[in-house]
């Protein structure tokens, strides 16, 4: 059996040499050519290797015995002769200014030559301390007997900083730090604060740069309090915190009891006597404690101190600070981003190129840095660095930088998660395809089928490939993992497979109808991932077809989300999605299926609701095409089609056709489903929207009264389906002079809109538009126009001046001005209603002559009697040839022009007596 104390020795002991040699080598090969102006550089790389080849030394002589520590020794010993010469060439650089040009490029490649050597075999020893790392995190051993005595992995050498000497930091200076000056700032206001005991938590996934802060303010408050101790602690595991935080103890000789020297250090930090001090823990994992009470035990809880930590995890930055002093570190700015790549590459470049190459790097300090060292050491020039930075799927897809050490560490990472469960990687595919806002942990809901879901996010968390917001509703994937993760799929053939994965998962999870509260806010929790996903599957989709997927598969996605933006007034995008859905619906399924024509439905939708009527109806004409097909049996399908064709002859003004076939929808929805439920009223409500324009009132009255009740009934008052019930009904109870009751439920609809829909929504508009005609029918008259004018703004600016909407407000406008006496401004705007819509619906359009008449009634108070009769007898030709003699529009008019030449026979009297 495995001692695992001794495991955990080799897993601290190897952390501890790959963390600091992998710095030390990458520093060699970023070296500059000849090394003339680097004497500074130079200095600095051999003061890091005298301390990389005392933990090497250190682990060769004094490591354990044990299989796992039996390899890492040999490792370790086998750093120490390319070390030791690489040490001579260093020191023979710095005793001499006197090489020439050549002997320096001579040397400086039998460095980097050395470096990779070293390399190489660090890689070795980090790749096996994941292994090992991998059994600590499954739980096969934790730190449960802190009283036992256990062999150190390293000893404490004399050469070690103690902490007399008030600075206990092993890690070398890093003179080229850049930025996070607010981050800073704030660190050294905490430091500064009079308070007891401070305590400061630095937030952010793998490379972000956690790390390099907390050096630089440790190496700063060195410099400006001087009298201030400085104490850096691993903490990435129980046992290497224990160790670190043992070395502490102001008496410690030796460590062979840990908990005793833990103890012993905690207690002097406490103490008065211990001043100010600042305590760093480093990489903070609390998923390899096995108690956080542990933790709580050993840290001090008075005392003049600050303790800075570092971790990947908000939850374990919530459990040791407050929330106030949790700061969240992202990506660089775009100028801190672009100096350190030049300050790494050597010299400045081309600005628009340094913009192109830290965006695609998405400003990533560790990404920046490898980024620079590749450039130097192939020696490219951007330009070419950019070019394989572009997503293409030609050749290797993506950029050569998943050769770099920091994509090769989250490959390794990726491999060890694939190997432990397939709903591991799963999980990982649907995060680094679904763009880069956080994840609602809901959506993936359908991988969720045991109680191991929250194990396995633990286990990505632990190898930072997610993290999870404050209170663990979302997830995210810092893009820097999503980039390797994608790019690692397409190179091992499973790019396909993982974008079919996250499609099927949003098939699943993504709202078939957006209707109610609930609904919405979770389709629009949902509808970033869905446009970044679409975005990535079209360019795709350009070089390799869409057979990367099923048609039915995206067919389905690209339905639900174009009914999403179709509910919340965003027509124009909405049409991109139904447009591909009728594609997919058609290739999937057929031209004469039943799914087709769902699809064809609500395109046709989106026509009337962008006003394009003329498309519109060539689409009815389409689904017309499937009644033959169709009407063999009620189904879901079948009723779409009627009841689509039917609003869509509605909008022609062909209103007994429209009828026809909303009698034929009612009929088969009360053979499917039943007379009262939902879908049958929605049905039915179309009906007495068709009775009301055709002017029958007490029919169409009483069809909405019964379908608004039945549908709050079935809905509940805060649905979209029983706002548009009500809405109608208000309408025909304002017709019939019921002001009072339409005024009352056109206020509670318009209130209802705005709460769920927003200000800024076609259907509160039309609530606002409605409104305004019950004030002016109860004579409020600057109420209705202040009310009008909003909503013609907002469908002139969002929807367009041609569209059916904004044309019908612009009439009402008319009317209201009109009744104001304001005829001048009343006919300019009925004559542009006039002649939009002859330009779009055509001259016989019922809505066209509608507004012909409007005109006429203006002209006749206006005095213009002569244009008056001509547009009126115009209106009534049109209704002669169009309506029955018994139709209320027709008898209107046939009424209104014989007044209206009486009008003008007197007005020509009146000329002649003049």
């Amino acid at each position: 059996m495995i001692d695992p104390f001794s495991l955990l020795g080799a897993v601290a002991a190897a952390a501890q040499l790959s963390k600091y040699g992998l710095s030390f080598a990458r520093k060699v090969i970023e070296c500059p050519g000849d090394l003339r102006d680097a004497p500074r550089e130079v200095h600095n790389l051999l003061v890091e290797l005298e301390g990389f080849l005392e933990i090497a030394q250190s682990i060769s002589t004094h490591i354990c015995s044990s299989s796992h520590h039996n390899q890492l020794k040999a490792l370790a010993s086998a750093c120490i002769d390319p070390a030791q010469s690489l040490q001579h060439t260093l020191r023979s650089l710095i005793a001499t200014d006197t090489d020439t040009k050549i002997a320096r490029l001579i040397k400086a490649s039998l460095l980097r030559i050395k470096a990779r050597k070293i390399e190489k075999t660090l890689i070795d020893i980090q790749r096996r301390q994941g292994n090992l790392q991998l059994q600590l995190t499954a739980g096969a051993f934790r730190f449960v007997s802190p009283d036992d005595t256990i062999d150190r992995a390293c000893h404490a050498d004399a050469s070690q900083p103690s902490y007399t000497e008030g600075f206990l930091v092993d890690i070398p200076r890093n003179v080229n730090f850049i930025g996070r000056q607010s981050t800073v700032d704030a660190i050294d206001q905490v430091i500064r604060s009079t308070s007891a005991l401070r305590r400061i938590a630095l937030v952010g996934l793998a490379g972000i740069g956690k790390s390099q802060v907390a050096l630089h303010v440790a190496y700063r408050t060195k410099e400006w309090r001087p009298n201030s101790a400085i104490f850096w602690v691993d903490a990435s595991s129980e046992l290497v915190f224990r160790l670190g935080f043992a070395r502490i103890r102001p008496s410690a000789k030796n460590l062979s009891t840990v908990q005793s020297a833990v103890a012993d250090s905690r207690t002097w930090l406490e103490s008065s006597g211990s001043g100010n001090w600042v305590l760093i823990l480093d990489a903070l994992d609390l998923q390899h404690f096995g108690d956080i009470e542990a933790l709580h035990k050993a840290l001090p809880h008075t005392g003049q101190g600050t303790i800075i930590f570092t971790t990947r995890n908000q939850r374990t930055a919530s459990e040791l600070v407050e929330a106030s002093n949790i700061l969240s570190m992202n990506a660089m700015s775009r100028v801190d981003a672009r100096s350190l790549l030049e300050l790494h590459i050597g010299n400045r470049l081309d600005v628009a190129q340094e913009e192109s190459t830290v965006s695609s790097l998405h400003c990533h300090p560790q990404a920046i840095v490898q980024a620079a060292t590749y450039l130097r050491d192939r020696g490219i020039s951007l330009n070419e660095y950019l070019h394989h930075l572009e997503p293409s799927v030609h050749s290797t897809f993506f950029d050569k930088l998943i050769q770099t050490a920091f994509a090769q560490w989250f490959k390794s990472v990726l491999t060890m998660v694939a190997g432990r469960n397939e709903r591991y990687m799963q999980l990982v595919y649907c995060l680094a395809f679904l763009g880069e806002a956080s994840v609602p942990w809901d959506l993936l809901s359908p991988i969720q089928v045991d109680d191991q879901s929250a194990e396995e996010l633990g286990m990505l968390e632990a190898y930072s490939l997610i993290t999870r917001t404050q209170g663990g509703e979302c997830v995210l994937m810092s893009p820097m993992v999503r980039e390797v993760v994608r790019r690692s799929t397409c190179l091992n053939g499973d790019f396909s497979s993982g974008l079919r994965l996250v499609f099927e998962l949003l098939v699943k999870t993504y709202p078939k109808e957006t209707y109610d509260r609930a609904t919405l806010e979770k389709a629009k929790s949902y509808s970033n991932h869905v446009t970044s996903l679409w975005a990535l599957f079209e360019t795709l989709s350009q070089s390799y077809g869409q057979m990367l997927l099923s048609a039915a598969l995206w067919e389905q996605l690209a339905y639900a989300m174009s009914r999403y933006l179709t509910t919340i007034g965003q027509y124009a995008a909405a049409m991109k999605y139904a447009q591909s859905a009728v594609s997919g619906s058609k290739e999937a399924y057929g031209n004469y299926s039943k799914r087709h024509s769902k699809c064809l439905c609500n395109m046709a939708t989106l026509y009337q609701h962008l006003g394009q009527m003329a498309h519109a109806a060539s689409s009815t004409q389409a689904i017309l095409m499937q009644q033959t097909y169709l009407s063999t049996q009620p189904s879901v399908e079948a009723i779409a089609v009627y009841n689509e064709a039917a609003l869509v002859l509605q909008l022609e003004g062909r209103y007994q056709e429209a009828e026809e076939y909303h009698l034929h929808a009612i009929a088969a929805s009360e053979l499917l489903w039943g007379t009262d439920h939902p879908e049958t009223l929605d049905v039915v409500h179309n009906l007495g929207l068709c009775y009301f324009h055709q002017q029958r009132y007490e029919e169409a009255l009483d069809v909405l009264q019964n379908v608004g009740h039945k549908m709050t009934a079935a809905h509940g008052p805060e649905h979209l389906k029983t706002f548009a019930a009500l809405d109608s009904l208000a309408d025909i109870l304002q017709r019939v002079g019921r002001w009072d009751e339409a005024l009352q439920i056109h206020t509670a609809v318009l209130s209802s809109r705005e709460a769920l829909l927003g200000l800024q929504h076609p259907d509160t508009m039309s609530s606002k538009a409605n409104l305004a005609e019950d004030f002016r029918r109860r004579g409020d008259l600057s109420g209705a126009e202040s009310l009008t004018r909003e909503a013609l703004e907002y469908y002139k600016d969002n929807l367009g001046r041609e569209h059916p909407a904004t044309m019908t407000c612009m009439g009402n406008l008319s009317i209201l001005l009109r009744c104001q006496r304001r005829y001048e401004e009343a006919a300019e705007i009925g004559k542009d209603v006039v002649k939009l819509r002859r330009t779009k619906l055509g001259v016989e359009h019922p809505d066209t002559v509608l507004s012909m008449c409007d005109l006429s009634v203006i002209y006749q108070c206006n005095g213009r009697y002569c244009e008056a009769l001509r547009v009126g007898t115009e209106a009534l030709e049109i209704r002669r040839r169009n309506l029955h003699e018994d139709h209320p529009d027709r008898i209107a008019s046939e009424k209104h022009v014989p007044q209206l030449q009486e009008d003008y026979d007197e007005w020509l009297m009146e000329q002649a007596l003049v």
